[in-house]
């Protein structure tokens, strides 16, 4: 146009903002949803404190803009679509801590995208103007349906798979015809998916259960006892749900829990409760990744490591049924899903999350019109026969309740495992007023006592148990310790003191701390016991961390830890000969595990961790020269035996009480609290040390003795 040409209008606001901060490259944009011009400040925006703001101003306290510029006008500024933009900053903000908005925003802008003009009688109708805020809060929420097949759907967070079956299940024409959704329940009370199923009309009832909240309101629960609370929660008061939908469930449910949904698992009884279905409720999960790949938490981060480390090059979505093995139920619904060259992690975890609402829709839709049958199996009713084997726990009421495995006891528990061969469990501090029948089992020696069980009682328990520190109603400590060892019959997880000392490179640890759950395997620690300790963590806490040895010990109170040769070569060993072995006396031909209460200090025994031999030498067997002398002679024997086929003979060493017991032989007991008969004999209020020789020393001793003592007569013969 001409100089003579009017000059032009006004500008606006936003558009000024473009052209001073950089034109169409610039950063400048409006990073949030809805129509709101109230003036709030970008930093308030920036820390999650504002819902929609138009940003910036040119004059004035440079923070706010009360103007006439429309959202709209900051909605079209480059800047918002640029990557690495402080406005694409924003946005992306306000969707992490507002998706709520964010969606009604897409929404929004799917409706009012211009379309290119067109002549004739094709050309597109105008676009209806995007509603205001006051229409939006008046848009009545979705109808649904509350008769047809019942969906449980258990959820964590913002609960956008959960929204996907809202509108499935809703409406004319639903994608999941015939049924509705009956309830939701979540392990968080802040999760937004509680807001979305109050969105409808009518509500969908919501129900919050926390395991910390139910901790804390229950001392001395275990995440066992939560599960049970949570399947009666799901199997509500009312009929039994056709489905129960795992969307985003950040707690992984146990073999507790399922066997209370009518799953066969490996428990040796279903958990004692009165809503048990007859037949099993089925129980699916989301998880994004392929069968078998990515199990677990930041499955798609880690797909995306993947791809960038060159080794795949897709990944995918699936739904799958729920088994004890976290995502390794059979799959129901799998959804390759490629990943592109230079794209950003964000934008594939956009596409995945779009294929899971679809994956999942589909899914809930084929397994409740029974186009996809599912493999879960019903638990069949025990025999009634003296075959059957229940698990007993006698309460402070004095009667017997029912409790599943696997078997978790506390140092006041009294557990009456009833069967065909009886027995009772004691623990160190249960009470020994036992009524009923159980009395016999204690009358006949049919016990089993803490730290002292047996391999009989291990397999009869299902070849895992785990003991706890203190009593079964105290509250949990903030820092905990587990040992977790293995043998050929089974698994020990034992609650120990927060120290350094509880340590030994033959096993592995689970430390608990309020940071959160970490798990470390000593060298000497095999497959199988690290596999039980990944399992108890993840009984403990959804998440947990592998921990090297200086970050555990800088967790703990004390930095010694039991690091011997043979705790180091533990793994080389058959796994039937790992537990250490107990001769009492010395010339005892059968050995027995071994226990510090199983020592006597009237005795000299020998004690076979097969990689090193200890002889001890009770406070009351000083003189017994024949007996020590035998002992030290077996044990020769027994590490010139022991020599074929391990790494190097084993070392004999000897302890003479009273004596301080040093770390590498303390760790090899489960009962720490009968080490006191290594200090037996000491002068009362006097420093006990440590008395250990070689096996050298002590047959050095013994011969110097021998001459001292066949000139002059008396006195007893120590090494």
């Amino acid at each position: 146009m001409g100089a003579s040409e009017p000059s032009h209008p006004p500008r606006s606001r936003a558009n000024a903002l473009l052209e001073r901060y950089g034109g169409e490259n610039g950063p400048t944009g409006h990073a949030s949803a809805g129509n709101s011009c109230e003036p709030v400040s970008l930093s308030s925006f920036i820390g999650g404190q504002a819902k929609a703001a138009p940003l910036g101003k040119l004059e004035g306290d440079g923070r706010t803009y009360t103007g006439d510029s429309t959202p709209d006008d900051f909605q079209r500024l480059p800047g918002l679509a640029k990557e690495g933009s402080l406005a694409s900053f924003l946005a992306k903000r306000e969707q992490e801590l507002h998706p709520e908005l964010s969606r009604a925003a897409t929404s929004e802008a799917a409706v009012t995208q211009e379309v290119p003009a067109a002549d004739g009688p094709n050309a597109p109708a105008p676009e209806k103007p995007a509603p205001s805020s006051d229409e939006k809060k008046t848009t009545p929420p979705l109808h649904r349906s509350t008769t047809g097949k019942e969906i449980v759907v258990l959820i964590s967070g913002s609960g956008s798979n959960l929204q996907a079956l809202i509108d499935a299940t809703c409406g004319d024409s639903p994608r999941i015809p015939g049924a509705h959704i009956g309830r939701v329940i979540s392990n968080r009370k802040n999760a937004y998916g509680l807001e979305r199923a109050k969105n409808v009309n009518p509500a969908i009832p919501t129900v919050v259960h926390s395991l910390k909240t139910y901790q804390t309101r229950n001392p001395g629960k275990t995440r066992d006892d939560y599960d049970l609370v949570l399947a009666e929660k799901v199997l509500g008061d009312g009929r039994v749900p056709d489905l129960v939908v795992l969307a985003g469930f950040m707690h992984i449910v146990s073999e507790t829990f399922l066997s209370a949904m009518g799953h066969a698992t490996s428990l040796a009884e279903a958990p004692a409760t009165v809503k048990r279905p007859a037949h099993p409720v089925p129980v699916i999960n989301l998880h994004p990744a392929l069968p078998g790949t990515f199990d677990g938490t930041h499955a798609i981060e880690r797909a995306y490591e993947a791809f960038q480390a060159g080794k795949i090059e897709h990944t995918g979505v699936m739904v799958h049924e729920v088994v004890a093995e976290v995502d390794r139920g059979a799959p129901i619904l799998v959804r390759p899903v490629p990943i592109v060259k230079d794209e950003l992690l964000e934008d594939l975890e956009t596409r995945m999350h779009a294929v899971e609402h679809e994956i999942l829709v589909a899914a809930v839709a084929d397994i409740l019109s029974g186009a996809r049958t599912l493999t879960t199996s019903t638990v069949p009713p025990p025999k009634a026969t003296q075959d059957a084997t229940t698990f007993l726990r006698l309460d402070a009421q004095g009667h017997w309740i029912p409790i599943a495995q696997p078997l978790i006891v506390y140092e006041d528990d009294v557990v009456w495992v009833r069967g065909t061969s009886s027995v009772v469990w004691l623990g160190r501090h249960a009470k020994r007023t036992i009524p009923g029948d159980a009395q016999a089992c204690v009358q006949r020696g049919s016990t089993e006592h803490q730290g002292l069980e047996s391999a009989v009682f291990l397999r009869a328990v299902g070849g895992l148990l785990a003991t706890m520190l203190g009593a079964r109603d105290s509250k949990p400590a903030d820092h905990r310790l587990f040992i977790v060892r293995s043998d050929v019959d089974g698994t020990w997880i034992d609650e120990v003191p927060v120290c350094a000392a509880s340590l030994c490179t033959a096993f592995s640890a689970v430390l608990v701390t309020p940071q959160g759950v970490h798990v470390w395997h000593g060298v000497g620690s095999d497959d199988v016991q690290q596999q039980r300790a990944v399992e108890w963590a993840r009984g403990l806490a959804p998440m947990h961390h592998g921990i090297d040895t200086a970050a555990l010990l800088a967790l703990v109170d004390g930095h010694e830890m039991a690091d011997g040769w043979h705790h180091r070569h533990h793994a080389a060993l058959p796994p039937d000969v790992r537990q250490a072995q107990l001769y009492a006396p010395a010339l005892e031909p059968t050995a027995v595990p071994f226990a510090w209460a199983r020592v006597s200090s009237a005795q000299v025994s020998i004690i076979d961790a097969r990689l090193e031999i200890y002889v001890v030498v009770g406070a009351n067997a000083r003189g017994d020269r024949a007996a020590l002398v035998q002992a030290l002679d077996r044990a020769e024997a027994l590490a010139a035996a022991h020599v074929r086929g391990a790494p190097m003979r084993a070392p004999v060493h000897v302890l003479e009480a009273p004596s301080l017991v040093p770390l590498d032989l303390h760790v090899l007991a489960r009962d720490p609290w009968n080490e006191h008969i290594s200090t037996a004999g000491a002068v009362p209020n006097s420093l006990v040390l440590m008395n250990v020789r070689s096996l050298a020393e002590a047959r050095a001793a013994l011969a110097e003795e021998g001459c001292s003592g066949s000139a002059a007569s008396g006195g007893s013969p120590r090494v």
